[in-house]
């Protein structure tokens, strides 16, 4: 411990902050370096403590800031891992998918290259239609943040696994998904279009009371493969199926419209995904001779014979 002598040399060393009322903060004594050394007015085998490298108040208050984060996302990522139950990890992606809406939250992930380590842990999302609407959700979040962050090939995989898993719950309306919907999905819709709502000024082309992890998913890629993602990026999605699936989407929901193209609810849910697709194929063709042969002859030229 440190002799109440050398207290107040302790005090002095540093400005300590004060809280709004008015009252000393502690300062954590972990982020003082104590050494013993020898006095020269006193017995050569006696050892006195004293205080050096101290930090000063915004190093401390930054470093428990860091101390925060770090606390707070390992606890949140302990119950993501495939280890814990299914409803642990639901609640801890929804948990991390909120947190990102704070800059620092988003910043420190980025900062730490924690994407990998999340993505690792949520390979399985497919899997199950709760964790990947949570999974869609987090993607989401993600992918319209202004700062650009490094999309692993296996955040690309997730996203596509996803993908072909909803386009087997593809509907006449063209929405998913077309089993009816367990508790804990109708749960996680509430609380991620609550969410939403409550952190975003707009959201476009998704419906937040019936939110579904296909449009999310669909958003988050089209955030991602914009006209200033890598060329590599964009063949890679081609490779793992991503074309097929989008052409096959258009192709699935054009046939689909009413032949009179009249003014419905479904008809404009069915335009609106038309337009998705589409944009989607045009970000990936954007600049890419690769990408665009591919598309224009898969499967015998479905896409131009649809259009």
């Amino acid at each position: 411990g440190i002799n109440a002598e050398y207290g107040g040399r302790l005090c002095g060393l540093f400005d300590i902050p004060k809280d709004d009322d008015g009252e000393e903060n502690v300062v954590p004594i972990d982020f003082i370096e104590i050494e013993p050394v020898e006095k020269s007015d006193e017995k050569p085998n006696e050892e006195n403590t004293m205080v050096s490298n101290v930090k000063d108040s915004g190093n401390c208050i930054k470093a428990g800031v860091n101390q925060t984060f770090f606390d707070e996302f390992d606890y949140l990522f302990d119950g993501m891992k495939k280890t814990e139950p299914m409803a642990v990890r639901l609640l801890s992606t929804f948990n991390v998918t909120k947190n990102c809406f704070t800059k620092d939250f988003r910043h420190n992930i980025r900062k730490n290259n924690f994407l990998k380590t999340i993505f690792r842990e949520l390979s399985d999302a497919d899997k199950d239609p709760s964790l990947a609407l949570c999974t869609a959700a987090f993607l989401y979040v993600i992918a319209i943040d202004d700062q650009h962050f490094d999309f692993s090939k296996d955040a690309i995989e997730i996203i596509l696994k996803i993908l072909k898993a909803e386009e087997e719950h593809i509907t006449n309306k063209g929405t998913f998904p077309m089993k009816k919907p367990t508790k804990s999905l109708t749960n996680f819709r509430k609380k991620i279009g609550d969410l939403f709502r409550q952190e975003l000024k707009t959201v476009d082309f998704i419906d937040l009371d019936n939110n579904s992890t296909a449009d999310l998913v669909h958003e988050a890629l089209i955030f991602l493969t914009a006209p200033t993602a890598e060329v590599d990026f964009r063949e890679f999605i081609r490779t793992m199926g991503g074309i097929d699936f989008f052409i096959l989407s258009f192709d699935f929901v054009l046939s689909r419209l009413d032949k009179y193209h009249r003014v419905t609810n479904e008809n404009c849910q069915r335009f609106s995904k038309i337009e998705r697709c589409l944009q989607m194929l045009e970000n990936l063709t954007y600049m890419n001779s690769d990408n665009q042969n591919y598309a224009l002859n898969f499967k015998s030229k479905i896409g131009v014979k649809s259009t």
